[in-house]
């Protein structure tokens, strides 16, 4: 049976300053929404992209349609935060993809940061 599944998971920051929270709530969904070969779209956009594209290519007998990504913090310290963000998916051909993104972000002003800035 042809199935297609997009699964996203991640963090929401609650706490600090209402600026730095939301600049780190949209850096992780910015980062998360992003597929291999588009622009970030909004979550609702990007689950509707990932089913009208399954739809177009059911043709093609491709049983498995998937995307499975998930953002999580793995470090912290007084003045950062490190998140990983990792996604999976075959959406048909030779081989499925793999996609790491790996970010040092700056907890008081919410900004990403640079090797230069660590450095």
């Amino acid at each position: 049976k042809q199935c297609a599944k997009l699964s996203l998971r991640y963090f929401e920051v609650t706490e600090g300053p209402e600026p730095v929270r939301n600049a780190l709530n949209e850096i992780v969904s910015r980062e998360l929404m992003k597929s291999p070969l588009t622009p970030a779209p909004p979550l609702e956009k990007r689950a509707e992209e990932f089913l009208e594209d399954f739809k177009e290519h059911r043709d093609l007998g491709i049983a498995q349609w998937e995307v499975d990504g998930i953002a999580r913090i793995f470090a912290q310290t007084k003045n950062t935060i490190a998140v990983d963000i990792d996604e999976e998916g075959f959406t048909g051909g030779a081989h499925g993809y793999d996609r790491r993104t790996l970010l040092t972000i700056d907890r008081n002003s919410g900004k990403i940061l640079t090797w230069r800035d660590l450095i």
